[in-house]
């Protein structure tokens, strides 16, 4: 049970009666406060159930298709379209009471659920639970059918005739009512249930007199069957919960920056690799004549050549050669129409025979070799209309 019931007295929600009650007590006389009053009061109470107005609420029930009724609810506003006369897009919809073939539902503006949204945030407390005001009216487990229990307190009251059936009226026209709830289920039993001493004695109810009349003292208020309106996007969420709904939009963009950033990291990753491997597959062709393919299969090309100019010159004639090497494959992989021949090194210059179909390709890879560190040279020019070759000659003076 909750310490705190707030009861709103209409859809305006700007006055409110309440009443303090948990298990251990039985509840109190209702008291009635304006709107301004709530934080204060909310304060010195660790739980606490708002009832909305019933004449807000519209109670129903409907029929389940024998299979697939679980799936049924999640979109059970539009089995009932219907019979409402809003559209189901301003309603809120809450279930209760499921049975294998029956279900029971209660409907209320949305707009209604955001300004009792709204009034929870700035009087800074969360509703334990939101009910219909209707489940005021206990509902024993013992009761019969044609039973009708009828919660009074001041000028009004509520009639429940079913554990989720029931409407509000005002205590003037109780009796109308009741004839009105007899010719569909003629009522053989009437409790009253009231809010404050004395008021159950002065209800006059022609020939629907109480069997039993209890007021606030000698009865409990039991929620355990009430149809709770926190469903759906109403939910209470936990303070994680809230805050990552509210910064999703800023995750989802960093997300995404984080997935293009790493795409365009395995991009630029792959365009080294082929790079690479283009440039060890020029490499391979240059020093193809002078090693066996078994040698440059089984080994570093740089140490292959390193090894093998170590038995011929000096050191520093090997390094000079790594570094033309080096300078020419650099350039050389941008002009893939220029075939390498053979080439030779002496007296610190290399000496590359090239030929290709196109005479400008031969020309672009001189012009580009001549923005290097060496100078570049092209001789045995030999221009023919199918093939063109040359040698080009890095280095000396």
């Amino acid at each position: 049970m909750a310490d705190l019931l707030i009861r709103f007295d209409d859809a305006s929600l700007t006055s409110f009666s309440w009443c303090h009650a948990d298990s251990d007590t039985e509840p109190g006389s209702w008291s009635h406060l304006e709107q301004s009053a709530l934080r204060e009061l909310c304060q010195k109470y660790r739980s606490i159930v708002i009832l909305l107005p019933q004449q807000s609420v519209f109670l129903s029930q409907v029929e389940l298709p024998e299979k697939s009724a679980r799936q049924v609810l999640s979109s059970i506003e539009f089995l009932i379209e219907d019979q409402l006369a809003s559209d189901i897009e301003e309603l809120h919809f809450a279930v209760g009471g499921v049975t294998a073939d029956q279900a029971s539902i209660a409907i209320v503006s949305k707009d209604l659920m955001d300004r009792c949204q709204d009034l929870q945030k700035e009087n800074r407390f969360t509703a334990t639970k939101i009910l219909p005001e209707i489940f005021l009216c206990p509902w024993p487990e013992s009761v019969i059918d044609s039973e009708v229990h009828i919660y009074c307190s001041g000028d009004s009251c509520l009639l429940r005739y079913g554990l989720y059936q029931g409407v509000k009226c005002p205590s003037m026209l109780l009796e109308q009512y009741l004839n009105i709830i007899d010719s569909e289920t003629s009522i053989k039993k009437t409790i009253y249930y009231c809010a404050h001493e004395g008021e159950c004695g002065c209800l006059k109810v022609g020939q629907f007199n109480p069997e039993q009349s209890l007021w606030a003292e000698n009865f409990s208020y039991d929620f355990n069957h009430a149809i709770e309106l926190k469903q759906r996007q109403y939910q209470s969420a936990s303070p994680w919960l809230k805050l990552i709904r509210i910064w999703r939009p800023l995750f989802f963009v960093l997300l995404v920056l984080v997935v293009i950033f790493v795409l365009n990291r395995f991009v630029d990753l792959e365009k080294l690799s082929l790079n690479l491997d283009e440039i060890k597959q020029q490499q391979h062709e240059v020093l193809s004549p002078y090693f066996s393919e078994q040698e440059l299969a089984g080994g570093s090309l740089k140490g292959l050549l390193v090894k093998a100019l170590q038995k011929n010159q000096s050191a520093s004639t090997s390094k000079g050669l790594l570094d033309m090497l080096q300078e020419f494959t650099r350039f050389k992989q941008r002009f893939k129409a220029v075939q390498i021949n053979q080439f030779s090194y002496r007296n610190n210059q290399l000496s590359i025979d090239v030929s290709s179909a196109q005479l400008s390709s031969i020309e672009q890879l001189k012009s580009a070799l001549e923005s290097g560190v060496y100078t570049v040279k092209l001789e045995n020019l030999t221009i023919k209309p199918e093939l063109s070759s040359g040698r080009l000659v890095l280095g000396g003076e």
